[in-house]
């Protein structure tokens, strides 16, 4: 009678853990670029993974792989163990790769013109006593988030030149000056400049 009420609950508590919904990317919080290389652009992102079910999850290997119109666009992993608290949101730091060589010319261009990007996305990470959950997603992220980040780190990286500088007018206060500022686009998307604006402070 004993093995047998040992039995039934072991069965329930696997088939408890058999039923846990993984985790979902609530948000992307922040994106750091790491390196441009070879078409791979690899960056270190922090995220809001929440967790719908009603028992804190742990696991390891968290990986999860993004496509778009059937094109897969990169992967993210998560080299650390993770726990969530039931009914939660928590911090969660990602390792993303995007291949940019791998997507088409004229579709790359479109895509760093949306908003956002409906990602389909296959996650999946290793529970307790080693079984594997796996869950299919669609996630938008916004364009903005990304290209900014991409910017940042190329200006940070490339600078720019000023040239032809000279003096358009003078007070006691401020003196303006115009001139033309010369930079190399490297980025995997053309660029439009509305406006400028450089202060120099001493």
């Amino acid at each position: 009678m004993r093995i047998l009420l040992l039995t039934t609950l072991l069965t329930a508590f696997l088939n408890a853990c058999s039923g846990i919904t993984p985790p979902t990317i609530e948000s992307i919080d922040s994106i750091q670029l790491v390196d441009i290389e070879d078409g791979i652009v690899t960056l270190k992102a922090e995220v809001s993974l929440s967790n719908s079910n009603r028992i804190a999850i742990s696991g390891k290997d968290l990986a999860f792989e993004m496509a778009y119109e059937n094109i897969t666009l990169g992967i993210g992993t998560c080299s650390e163990s993770f726990s969530l608290k039931a009914k939660s949101t928590s911090p969660l730091a990602l390792d993303i790769k995007l291949y940019l060589d791998s997507i088409p010319e004229e579709l790359r261009m479109r895509l760093f013109e949306m908003d956002s990007i409906p990602l389909n996305m296959n996650m999946s990470f290793q529970g307790k006593f080693g079984m594997n959950h796996s869950q299919r997603e669609t996630f938008k992220v916004a364009m903005s988030l990304l290209q900014s980040t991409l910017i940042k780190q190329y200006f940070a990286d490339q600078g720019f030149e000023l040239k032809d500088l000279r003096v358009e007018s003078s007070n006691q206060s401020n003196t303006l000056f115009k001139g033309n500022i010369s930079f190399t686009n490297t980025l995997p998307f053309d660029l439009t400049l509305l406006g400028s604006d450089i202060y120099v402070y001493t």
